[in-house]
């Protein structure tokens, strides 16, 4: 089975089989590929753990505008403010463990630390 990279975040991308009718459209509209999907599936949907490109990157933009705010109060804003919270974002990130695990990669990767972390 041969795999190839997406576009957009060059993740690699794999097929799983499907009876549905899947088709990708060699379109890119504001860097976003579109896929028109058709039938039913007969399995659960998986539990998303990693964000889409897009999540991620809007993630990226709270928290940079605001470090110091930790996973909860990323997920539950405090009254009084008009933060929201960035459970609209992607349901990976409705656990706060893990989203605690982005905010710290995203901390990391632009040079920024929080006292009382290591």
């Amino acid at each position: 089975m041969s795999c190839c990279r997406c576009p957009v975040c060059s993740m690699e991308l794999r097929h799983h089989p499907c009876e549905c009718a899947i088709m990708w459209v060699q379109h890119f509209v504001k860097d976003r590929c579109i896929i028109i999907h058709d039938g039913n599936h007969e399995h659960k949907i998986p539990h998303v753990k990693k964000p889409d490109h897009y999540g991620k990157q809007a993630l990226k933009d709270i928290v940079m505008a605001a470090p110091r705010r930790t996973a909860q109060q990323l997920l539950v804003p405090t009254p009084g403010t008009n933060a929201e919270s960035v459970r609209r974002l992607s349901s990976s990130f409705v656990n706060r463990d893990r989203l605690g695990y982005f905010r710290r990669s995203i901390l990391k990767e632009m040079g920024i630390t929080m006292p009382g972390n290591v």
